[in-house]
């Protein structure tokens, strides 16, 4: 049975470098929940 994994980003005002942070921090830590926070 595969388990589910779940992931949850956040982005606010991080732009296309914060979709490319989000990207690498799921790929680095894939059954990881993870909450990005950028302010501009």
């Amino acid at each position: 049975m595969k388990q589910e994994l779940k992931h949850q980003i956040v982005i606010i005002g991080g732009g296309a470098a914060g979709v490319t942070v989000a990207s690498q921090l799921l790929a680095a830590n894939s059954n990881l929940e993870v909450k990005i926070l950028f302010v501009v």
